[in-house]
């Protein structure tokens, strides 16, 4: 008996002694949106894709991704953004790998990707497009065409979409992968592809970049249609999974930045056509597929 209470008298004694010093419970874990204001750093995720996000001749930083990132970032208090230039296919594993803090770079919004990383709400609608031979000698102006000529070849990126050709009929043996759209295009050039895929948007960039009379995009060309609509894709910012917060917060700056007079400015700059915002799907609807 004598034992306990001695216990006791000693447990008394420490409560009253860490009051003293002032003690309290450890505070809550700070979440990657407090840690990101602290360090006034945000590390992008790039791939150099024209005109969403790539490095420019002089180094800095540019693109519609970049501009529209930055102005919520700065909303957010933070206002700084480190760049850090990825292969596409390799956006989503260094995301995951905490390489960077969010994706930016014409990534769209896909429901396997869904599984794999946080979307923001979508920031740009768009179709595809393919680049041809000048002239489009074989008179593709459409994925039904490419699929007819069962020998034609379709170049792409490794790590996007081929799912609108694939709806446009395009079977997987006319599918030929590339590191990057520069060399895709060095193919078709050599004739080793007979088009490369690639979004309208980034389609008409390039052609406008490379300057190249050898090559132009597909003029006119038809979508595949899916339940009466034409399909397209909806491109958004990527985060990692457990950072619901800062998505949350990004969300809600990006939706009253989207459709302003400063958002038409860099819509305007890139030379990127879009409908009214917002968006008519909102990014839960496209993850749910």
């Amino acid at each position: 008996m004598t034992s306990t209470l001695r216990i006791f008298g000693y447990a008394l004694l420490l409560c009253a002694s860490l009051s003293t010093i002032g003690w309290a419970p450890p505070a809550s874990a700070e979440t990657t949106l407090d840690q990101l204001r602290k360090r006034g750093v945000v590390r992008l995720g790039f791939a150099n894709e024209t005109p969403f996000s790539y490095a420019a001749s002089d180094g800095t930083l540019a693109g519609v991704d970049y501009d529209v990132m930055k102005q919520v970032f700065e909303d957010l208090g933070i206002k700084k953004i480190e760049g850090v230039l990825t292969p596409f296919g390799s956006l989503i594993p260094g995301l995951k790998a905490d390489r960077f803090d969010v994706i930016g770079t014409g990534l769209y919004i896909r429901p396997d990707r869904c599984k794999q990383a946080a979307f923001s709400e979508p920031t740009i609608v768009v179709g595809s497009a393919i680049i041809v031979a000048a002239g489009n000698p074989k008179k593709f102006h459409s994925f039904q065409d490419i699929a007819k000529a069962s020998t034609a070849k379709l170049g792409y990126i490794v790590g996007g979409t081929q799912s609108n050709a694939t709806a446009g009929g395009v079977q997987n043996d006319q599918f030929v992968s590339f590191p990057d759209v520069l060399t895709a295009v060095s193919a078709l050039k050599a004739g080793r592809v007979d088009a490369v895929l690639r979004t309208y948007i980034d389609a008409v960039q390039v052609v406008r970049q490379m300057a190249d009379a050898a090559i132009e995009v597909a003029d006119p060309f038809t979508m595949p249609i899916k339940d009466g609509k034409p399909l397209v894709n909806y491109i958004g910012f990527a985060f990692r999974p457990d950072d619901k917060e800062l998505v949350n917060a990004f969300n809600e700056k990006l939706e009253k930045f989207l459709g302003s007079a400063e958002h038409a400015k860099i819509l305007d700059k890139y030379k990127i056509g879009q409908q009214a915002y917002p968006p008519p799907l909102k990014t839960a609807a496209i993850c749910g597929g």
